[in-house]
């Protein structure tokens, strides 16, 4: 079985939580950051997982076009959906709801949240200063949800290999 993990960030945290996913499966694993990758052929893939984080309400619109580009290989793929944001329970998978198309979502075999991050000493000026304003952060921090991460993991690790 093998699967792909697809992924977009802003400042690192979906990054983190690709990562951490990967060293947790127990067969073979591929990442792919789409603001840095090239054409990928799913075919190749029996699962594939995506995600990303939210800023200002909105998932990477690397996310969305993939979505959209790979629409019919992706419809014969067990597909996950993870994302990163402040928001937490229903309106965290509000954020999954708000930012994928309807099919990918009731598709999905698993829709985690997976925590935040906020790195100040990664975001621009101007994000910096935002966040600092409306969030009243005055230092990075990270809210990284293990419980929700190692439940990915073991839905992951449970599929067994069979597409669609």
């Amino acid at each position: 079985m093998k699967t792909l993990i697809v992924f977009s960030t802003k400042y690192g945290a979906a990054q983190k939580c690709a990562e951490i996913l990967k060293k947790g499966l127990d067969h073979e694993v591929n990442l792919v950051n789409l603001r840095n990758s090239k054409p990928i052929n799913l075919k190749n893939y029996d699962n594939v997982i995506l995600g990303g984080s939210v800023y200002v309400g909105k998932i990477q619109k690397e996310i969305t076009q993939f979505v959209d580009e790979n629409k019919n290989d992706l419809q014969s793929k067990k597909i996950g959906l993870f994302v990163c944001c402040k928001f937490s329970g229903d309106r965290a998978m509000e954020q999954i709801t708000n930012n994928l198309p309807e099919w990918v979502v009731n598709k999905a075999f698993a829709k985690e949240h997976l925590g935040h991050e906020l790195s100040l000493e990664k975001m621009s000026f101007m994000d910096k200063l935002i966040t600092k304003s409306v969030v009243k952060v005055k230092e990075s921090y990270s809210d990284l949800k293990t419980e929700n991460i190692n439940r990915l993991i073991n839905k992951i690790n449970g599929l067994d290999g069979v597409s669609g």
